[in-house]
């Protein structure tokens, strides 16, 4: 398990619980139920009254881990797992049907666009989604240029809080993926994140000499 999966002896117990719980049960029902929260479902300690209803309040909407964990201390203070599950999650649903509701009275995805685009904030619309104030085509460009400078960004902040080199290499070399990396591919890498660096250095000095 620790060197397939990196997994803890705890995580592992986790998902098997979870799968001698729910085995009879579909992946796609037990999507909307978070993660943390079919670990306390599945647990033993847990009332089959919750586990189920649960199960019936997945094909509603999300079920968190903190749901549950309410729905479980009713039940111990109370002895009577299908009451607790019933209250709690009724509640759960009224609230979702509030907010629905409350959706119905907001603008639709194009008005608030236009409304984010006036006022230069993001505007909430009746499907619950931000509207960011910019045009559909602009923001297809923004999306376009994150997907490119993500991965990048990303690696940059991992190598700065990485550590030792040596220590990456030693992990290539026992996982055997040495055929995977090629130095001169590093090295061309690092030249051109040395002029990058030196570019926005270089544009960050323009910049603050413009704002003096």
């Amino acid at each position: 398990i620790g060197r397939e999966f990196a997994w803890t002896d705890r995580t592992a117990r986790n998902y098997m619980m979870v799968y001698q719980a729910f085995k009879t049960e579909t992946i796609s029902d037990l999507e909307p139920i978070d993660v943390r929260a079919l670990y306390l479902i599945a647990s033993p300690a847990t009332p089959e009254p919750v586990r189920q209803e649960a199960i019936r309040q997945a094909a509603i909407g999300p079920v968190t881990h903190a749901t549950v964990k309410a729905v479980v201390a009713e039940y111990q203070k109370t002895g009577d797992g299908e009451e607790a599950a019933r209250k709690l999650f009724g509640a759960i649903r009224a609230a979702q049907a509030q907010e629905a509701q409350g959706r119905k009275l907001l603008p639709s995805p194009a008005e608030a666009r236009r409304t984010a685009i006036e006022t230069g904030a993001h505007t909430l619309d009746r499907n619950g989604a931000y509207q960011p104030p910019m045009t559909v085509e602009n923001q297809q460009a923004w999306r376009a240029d994150l997907h490119r400078l993500g991965p990048l960004q990303d690696f940059v902040r991992w190598v700065a809080g990485v550590g030792n080199a040596a220590g990456i290499v030693k992990i290539i070399n026992r996982r055997y993926w040495r055929d995977e990396f090629d130095p001169r591919e590093a090295m061309r890498a690092a030249a051109w994140l040395t002029d990058f660096a030196k570019e926005l250095e270089c544009r960050s000095e323009k910049r603050q000499t413009s704002a003096n």
